[in-house]
């Protein structure tokens, strides 16, 4: 029996099982084969590279200062600690 990737993925994905934590294993599975294709292709690799050295030249202004992705995190980290009694 010949395996086919994107058929047997797409059957996976569109099975729903009744058992949530068995839902829960399928969406890992698929990730996991998503992560494991994506990490083995050197063009896309190539390409998540690329796209994440643009992403360092990104500013994004909030309350009139331009603010790096990494300072955004920081700032969502701060805001949701409850308040220092």
């Amino acid at each position: 029996m010949a395996y086919s990737k994107t058929k047997d993925s797409a059957s996976l994905k569109n099975t729903s099982f009744r058992d949530a934590l068995l839902n829960r294993r399928r969406d890992l599975f698929l990730h996991e084969a998503v992560f494991h294709d994506h990490h083995h292709d050197a063009k896309l690799n190539a390409l998540e590279e690329s796209i994440t050295r643009e992403e360092g030249n990104f500013r994004y202004k909030v309350a009139d200062k331009q603010n790096t992705r990494a300072e955004l995190s920081n700032l969502g980290c701060r805001q949701s600690r409850p308040p220092d009694s």
